[in-house]
Formats: structure tokens, sequence, C-alpha cells
């Protein structure tokens, strides 16, 4: 063999070998371009996930809160009922107790011991008897 002959065979040689290590870097890079984007794909999946999550939880703490609130709004509107309830029978109990105490003075007989016991119909005896002169 000549030696420009051997020069082209190992020419050929060494191409031939440079194309096989350049396929198989270019194989491997493209591996791990592939492997990167699935991780990446799972990685934004995930963080999209943890996101919906997050949001339910915050929906469900604000409903939780509004229904709590909506209970005991409604606790103290019940309360505040009653109360006007017995404040509006109080009152006009105390006010027909009154009555009942100026219209027993008025006619010269109130009940000496529910004057003791009771303060309205004390008030309205004293009143009319104040207004009579006596």
């Amino acid at each position: 063999m000549s030696q420009s002959s051997r020069n082209v065979n190992q020419a050929r040689a060494s191409v031939a070998i440079k194309q096989e290590e350049t396929s198989n870097g270019k194989g491997g890079i493209i591996f791990l371009i592939i492997i990167g984007l699935l991780f990446g794909y799972g990685y934004i999946s995930l963080k999209k996930e943890e996101a919906e999550w997050d949001m339910a939880q915050e929906q469900y703490r604000i409903e939780s809160r509004r229904k709590a609130e909506q209970n005991e709004f409604k606790v103290r509107e019940e309360k505040r009922k009653k109360k006007e309830g017995q404040s509006s029978n109080s009152s006009s109990s105390s006010s027909s107790s009154y009555d009942e105490g100026s219209d027993d003075a008025y006619s010269g007989d109130y009940d000496e011991n529910r004057y003791d016991n009771d303060e309205n119909y004390r008030d309205g005896v004293d009143d009319m008897l104040d207004e009579l002169g006596e």
C-alpha cells in the first residue's frame, strides 16, 4: 500500500469514528432534552395542582367563615328579637300596671300590697294622687 492510500484510509477511518462519536453525543443530548422536558412538564403540572388545591382550600375557608358569621348573626338577631319581645311585653305590662295604679288611685281604692311590690303600679298611684292633690 502506498503512503497516499494509507493516508486516505486513515482519514476515512477517522471521519467514520468522528461521525460515530458525534451521533452518540447527539443521541445523548436529545435524550437529556426529552428527560428535561418531561421533568419540566411534570413540575409545571404539580405546581398547577398545588395552586388549584390552595385556591380550593382558601375558598373553603372563606365559605366556612361566611357560614359562621351568618350563624353568629342569626343567634344575635334571635337574642335581640327575644329581648325586644320581652321589653315590649314588659313595657306594655309596665304601662298597663301604671294605668291600673292610676285608675285605682283615681277611684280612691288602690291595692296597698301591689303598691308595695309593683314599682310601675306605685308610680301610677303616686302620679294620680299628685294630680288630684292628695
